[in-house]
């Protein structure tokens, strides 16, 4: 993580003198991290080179991803007689790190992404935090908004209808409005996995 830590950091300096520029304490930047040990494991197996395009494909292969997106909506259902919540999350390519600048944003989301995704977990009185240790689901409805950031483990289970991605949750974390933006970089796939900076534009200065 270290390693890969210093070349993104590298690669942001070098791409900072192609643009004339870059974000300002792009150098006190750090990448994502959960807060609790259990889940920073869990968050280390998730593949974050798989997108959803490449599950409605079916090129995903197997284990859980990791996505990010902005809030769409939040339901509750009943299924097979447990109650569930399904999460629906717009998709948004993001680099996995929290800059810690003048602006108030957090984390610079890409305005582009790959649809729609949801995340169900199973309806609980426990806390927020609560997971299953049979069944590793998150169990609690999580509070929070439409348009706010969610980060996302869970493993895909199929391709819904209107090409909607359906994961089993297995972690959230969801951050208000103000700490993010889309209008700031924007980037794809090419970038965050190959590091082509065609794929790249700065949009706007922090």
């Amino acid at each position: 993580m270290a390693a890969r830590r210093a070349l993104s950091i590298a690669l942001l300096v070098a791409l900072a003198s192609t643009f004339g520029g870059c974000p300002p304490l792009v150098l006190g930047s750090r990448f994502y991290r959960p807060a609790q040990a259990a889940d920073a494991e869990l968050f280390a197996r998730g593949r974050r080179d798989v997108f959803p395009d490449d599950v409605r494909d079916g090129r995903a292969g197997g284990g859980p991803v990791v996505w990010v997106g902005i809030v769409s909506r939040l339901e509750e259902a009943e299924v097979g007689g447990t109650r569930v919540w399904d999460l629906y999350v717009e998709h948004h390519y993001w680099d996995w790190l929290e800059d810690f600048g003048m602006q108030p944003e957090r984390a610079f989301l890409s305005p582009r992404g790959e649809g729609l995704f949801r995340c169900r977990g199973v309806k609980s009185n426990g806390p927020q935090t609560e997971m299953t240790a049979d069944a590793n689901r998150l169990r609690a409805i999580p509070s929070l908004s439409a348009g706010d950031m969610a980060i996302v483990i869970g493993e895909p289970v199929r391709v819904g209808e209107a090409g909607i991605v359906h994961l089993r949750c297995l972690y959230l974390d969801v951050r208000p409005k103000t700490f993010y933006a889309t209008d700031r970089w924007d980037y794809g796939r090419r970038w965050l996995l190959e590091h082509d900076r065609s794929d790249f534009r700065m949009l706007r200065r922090p």
